[in-house]
């Protein structure tokens, strides 16, 4: 699927992953939360989901994408630390502290070179559009985490997976059937294999979409925020058994306490509920 645009890319998974989570309408709640008054949410959360795709291509356009993803990676503190103000569970010291070793992992793993660059500064050449995107797409992401755990009671796991991207496919609809538009690269026939790719890419997409959504309804942001950090471990997998591309004893380290940050979240919550 590398010669085709971005938004045919968005559409057809998006469409394979909508068409799978309605045939489970009936196990997935149906579309009661939309009777409950909560649509305007909904759609918010899909702008806000279309908003951080747009920003994360801006800051990959600018950056390298290990700089992209350091700052891409500060989301789960935008998740931890405003989540007593909105969704009343303000976070423990425990919580804190795991998210912050989670933070030093990852950018273990990931060694954003123009953050611990001196030559990058001297010569001028940061790309601040690029970084202010990349926070900008992460902070995207904390609103609508903490959206979902905030309103969550008054919807369906159906209506808060399958909706926002039905709003992301129908803005990035334009894009695909204008070639003149960003990422709007035109309408590309799939042959055979690509359109098996499609569908995987939208079998995964709302397979990753329901294990957010009923993580964020069984447990606390502050305890699901960390968790993110784990996609660092499968890009490393990943990035070493398909690409050949083994990680450096740094990067393992990194991976390595990114493993325990979770472990200790997830302690703690042990403890709590002991």
């Amino acid at each position: 699927m590398g010669a085709h645009g971005l938004a045919q890319v968005l559409v057809l998974s998006g469409l394979v992953m909508l068409v799978v989570m309605m045939a489970a309408a009936r196990w997935l709640g149906g579309m009661q939360g939309v009777a409950r008054g909560i649509l305007a949410l909904v759609v918010l959360r899909g702008l806000l989901s279309a908003g951080m795709i747009a920003l994360s291509l801006h800051a990959l356009s600018r950056m390298a994408i290990a700089d992209v993803y350091a700052l891409r990676f500060l989301a789960p503190l935008l998740i931890v630390m405003p989540g007593g103000l909105l969704i009343a569970e303000p976070p423990r010291t425990r919580d804190l502290a795991a998210v912050l070793v989670g933070l030093a992992g990852v950018w273990a793993v990931l060694k954003p070179g123009w953050l611990v660059s001196g030559a990058v500064v001297a010569d001028g050449a940061i790309p601040w559009d690029g970084a202010a995107a990349a926070l900008g797409a992460a902070a995207l992401q904390a609103a609508s985490v903490l959206m979902l755990r905030r309103w969550h009671a008054a919807s369906t796991p159906l209506v808060d997976a399958a909706l926002p991207v039905m709003v992301t496919v129908l803005v990035a609809l334009p894009f695909l059937l204008e070639n003149g538009m960003p990422y709007g690269h035109g309408w590309i026939m799939p042959r055979a294999l690509e359109w098996a790719g499609y569908a995987a890419a939208g079998l995964f997409l709302a397979g990753g979409r329901l294990c957010l959504v009923f993580a964020l309804r069984s447990a606390p942001a502050a305890v699901v925020a960390p968790a993110h950090y784990s996609q660092l471990l499968w890009g490393l997998a990943f990035g070493w058994l398909i690409f050949a591309d083994r990680p450096d004893p740094i990067s393992t380290m990194g991976a390595l306490v990114i493993v325990a940050a979770g472990l200790m979240t997830a302690r703690g919550v042990r403890l709590r509920q002991a």
